[in-house]
């Protein structure tokens, strides 16, 4: 939900001035602040109007309604949501007048097991704090989906700055379709086929001719990576890849707890293996395990000769080599795409005069020159070393102790902060100050050098970790350009909560040649701004055609979208209100409908309470809407930051578990962060244990997990940090203007 100043909706939503939710949150109010709000209003519906307008300005009044919402006794006492409608559900007797609603209700008592993605969306939608929405998209929208609604405002504000006849025609179709939503479903179609030619003959002419194939061919590239990084995701998640891990984990634990010089050698080419490709790996292990100094050891060793045969059958087992077989084909696919993608940019590199080839070229053949695109080469980018060594235990514990140091880093996490500034604006096609790059790598590199004098101040010896890593970023050449560093300084161990962070390799490995393929493209374009106009109006042809495909926009959906209001009918709030209306009307003669209205106005206290929630932390704030035996109390609270960032926070009292809040967020369509806040051990085992389930899964789903974190929420809680504040912000880039919208 978004919030903004909509008269039409504060009036569905206070239709008279008994709303209960709003009544009893400003009895709670601190009496003096309640004053002010009161005062020169002469209803709730006036004070809850200024409210709005207090959200929408950005001052205090946002967070203290929260406060008040979240910290109320009285929202605390009203229990769960769907165990109410359950109550509710058996007090209607089945030969009553008010069977006719047992339907729906019953619809809410779906049980965890029998969840799935369509239905979960499904009750979503129809869990009643979405009705006001929906009565005003029926009553704008018209013939019109919401969904293509919203594409057709999007391309107005992507258009509004391109001046040709043929923008000027598409805003002109546009602006009829929406300020006249009902039209004939002929016309509409016509207008909507009308919408995507202009689209397509738009992005044709901001085509820039020095920059179109180089262009194209590095939109592939980019595209080409997502697969690549599912893939990779798929085969370090893969349950015969976990296996192995934690097979191999456990010898070396076993070969630790010995400490000779023999195990050491060993344990020095395990590790030097593990970091090979997986078809590599597994045969180089294989070796390892059968060659005479490891056998002297085993031989010695029974619990090490045991964890080496289980190993030995692993390798050799068929699911591995069939699970082998088809993820290098897979890999295989991709390589022979992207080396056809390169061998095409090369000629187009040498071809065009405007580019400057030698830079280009060189990182082109690198490419090529790599035999798996998918390996670890040993090298790393710059600013993934920055954040290892400012994130590294050994930094912040002498951080901790001495203040100078201190100040170095801060100013160091700042610069590397400003590295990924610099790389977005190259994706973004924006342009970049003159010496901004070099700037930024002497400041680098003064800060760097500072830092080691402090720590060799300190006594740190000049051939520690620490001081080997600074002198590698110190004699860094570029922003980009990847580092050599070997195994034995991957060393330092970052004071984290992460229980898996994942690292693409595929993406290391060509990125540099992206961002220097962007940043030519930006150099020689005649407007570097079309670009980046051009791939919105490209992702809204996208859409539209999916609509089309998706049979969104055919007549039958169309005449559903028109003459439909069972989504309406069907809403929970909807239905609770209808049965409010029925009881008050039969309550004088039914001295039995007590307890159901008592439950009735009960749940519609809670819809309101999700509502307001919503209303007054710009987001989606719902009650889980399924039956799970173990859940005590549950919501989930969703906002959309923009066209490419999604967030949800789902928050869980669980019988066995206590509290557990969960926090995701969702970017470049389909990497997924995820922090788990757990008050209780048990639970966290739980979430060790099954970690690797959790991330196939996730893969199953076409989802990459990127970092995921295990935090201690009573700790966190003392530390008086929220979790929201993760993903929440303030700040203007969360669009305003009010909608509750499923």
């Amino acid at each position: 939900m978004i919030v903004g100043n909509s008269n039409t909706l504060l009036n569905i939503l206070l239709p008279n001035q008994d709303n209960k939710a709003l009544k009893d949150v400003l009895k709670e109010a601190d009496s003096k602040e309640l004053n002010n709000m009161l005062k020169n209003n002469a209803s709730i519906k006036d004070v809850l109007a200024n409210l709005f307008e207090d959200i929408k300005n950005s001052n205090k009044s946002n967070e203290t309604i929260q406060n008040i919402l979240k910290n109320s006794s009285i929202f605390k006492d009203l229990g769960n949501f769907t165990s109410n409608i359950k109550t509710l559900f058996s007090q209607i007797p089945d030969d009553s007048s008010f069977a006719k609603y047992k339907p729906l209700l019953q619809s809410f008592l779906l049980q965890l097991e029998n969840l799935d993605e369509n239905n979960l969306k499904e009750l979503l939608s129809k869990s009643g704090v979405f009705l006001e929405s929906k009565m005003l998209n029926k009553a704008a929208n018209g013939t019109i989906p919401t969904k293509l609604m919203d594409v057709l405002n999007q391309i107005q504000n992507i258009i509004k700055n391109i001046d040709t006849p043929q923008a000027k025609q598409l805003n002109d179709i546009i602006t009829k379709l929406i300020s006249n939503p009902n039209q004939n479903i002929s016309n509409l179609q016509s207008d909507i086929k009308s919408v995507l030619n202009l689209l397509q003959d738009i992005s044709r002419g901001l085509n820039d001719k020095n920059t179109q194939n180089i262009t194209n061919l590095t939109n592939q590239l980019k595209s080409l990576t997502n697969d690549a990084q599912l893939l990779e995701s798929q085969i370090q998640n893969n349950s015969q890849t976990q296996k192995l891990t934690n097979l191999v984990d456990n010898l070396k634990s076993q070969l630790i707890n010995i400490q000779t010089p023999q195990t050491n050698s060993i344990l020095l080419k395990l590790e030097n293996i593990m970091q090979q490709p997986k078809q590599v790996q597994q045969a180089q292990i294989q070796n390892l395990l059968t060659s005479n100094e490891f056998q002297n050891i085993s031989n010695k060793v029974p619990d090490i000769a045991n964890t080496a045969k289980n190993i030995s059958n692993l390798l050799l087992s068929n699911s591995n080599i069939n699970t082998q077989i088809e993820q290098n084909s897979q890999k295989e696919q991709i390589q022979n795409q992207l080396k056809n993608i390169l061998i095409d940019l090369k000629s187009e590199v040498l071809s065009n005069r405007q580019v400057q080839p030698q830079q280009l070229l060189s990182k082109i053949d690198n490419i090529l020159n790599m035999n798996d695109l998918f390996a670890n080469d040993n090298k790393i980018e710059p600013k993934n070393l920055l954040q290892q060594l400012l994130n590294s235990s050994q930094i912040k514990e002498v951080s901790i102790q001495n203040p100078n140091i201190s100040t170095i880093v801060d100013q160091l996490k700042t610069l590397t902060d400003n590295i990924s500034t610099i790389e977005n604006k190259i994706n973004l096609n924006q342009p970049i100050l003159t010496n901004e790059k070099t700037n930024l790598l002497e400041q680098l590199k003064q800060n760097l050098s500072n830092l080691k004098n402090e720590l060799l101040n300190i006594n740190l010896p000049q051939n520690s970790n620490l001081t080997q890593v600074i002198d590698k970023l110190i004699n860094m050449q570029n922003l980009f350009d990847k580092i050599e560093f070997p195994n034995d300084l991957k060393l330092l161990q970052p004071q984290s909560n992460n229980i898996s962070s994942f690292q693409s390799n595929f993406v290391s490995n060509i990125n540099n040649l992206l961002l220097n393929l962007k940043e030519s493209i930006n150099t020689i374009s005649a407007n570097p701004n079309a670009a980046n106009i051009q791939n919105h109006l490209l992702e809204t042809i996208d859409k539209i055609e999916n609509f089309i495909k998706d049979g969104l926009l055919n007549q039958a959906n169309l005449l559903n979208n028109q003459k439909d209001n069972s989504s309406i009918q069907n809403d929970m709030k909807s239905v609770l209100l209808q049965m409010q209306d029925d009881i008050l009307s039969k309550m004088t003669n039914d001295s039995s409908l007590n307890d159901v209205s008592k439950n009735v106005d009960k749940l519609l206290l809670q819809v309101d309470y999700y509502q307001l929630l919503s209303l007054t932390s710009n987001s989606n704030y719902v009650y889980l809407p399924f039956l799970w035996d173990m859940l005590e109390d549950g919501s989930i609270s969703m906002k959309k930051a923009n066209e490419k960032k999604f967030y949800c926070e789902i928050n869980l009292t669980l019988k066995d578990f206590g509290q557990v809040q969960l926090l995701l967020a969702l970017y470049d369509k389909n990497k997924l962060d995820l922090t788990i806040f757990a008050s209780r051990e048990s639970f966290k085992k739980l979430v060790r244990e099954n970690l690797t389930t959790l991330k196939q899964s996730l893969n199953a789903a076409r989802l990459i997990p990127m970092d995921i974190k295990l935090i201690d929420l009573e700790k966190r809680q003392k530390q008086q940090e929220k979790p929201k504040e993760i993903y929440q912000n303030s700040n203007s880039s969360y669009n305003v203007g009010i909608d509750i919208r499923a």
